[in-house]
């Protein structure tokens, strides 16, 4: 199982074609913490966008594990 942190995700989320490919070779061993999407969460409702970036989160969640 491979661990995300924010850093990554966030990359992720950002469109980085390297950090998209490895995470898609990994699926479905890759999970993100509680405290990962706790950081995401502040992070969407505190940007420009809020209600796309939060949906871009959910869509996440859904994809990977959450521990």
């Amino acid at each position: 199982m491979h661990h995300l942190d924010t850093s990554v995700v966030v990359a992720w989320l950002r469109g980085d074609v390297a950090v998209s490919a490895r995470i898609s070779a990994l699926v479905p061993e890759v999970a993100v913490s509680t405290v990962a999407f706790g950081e995401l969460f502040h992070g969407a409702r505190v940007s420009a966008r809020v209600a796309e970036n939060i949906e871009r989160i959910r869509v996440i969640a859904a994809t990977l594990l959450v521990v």
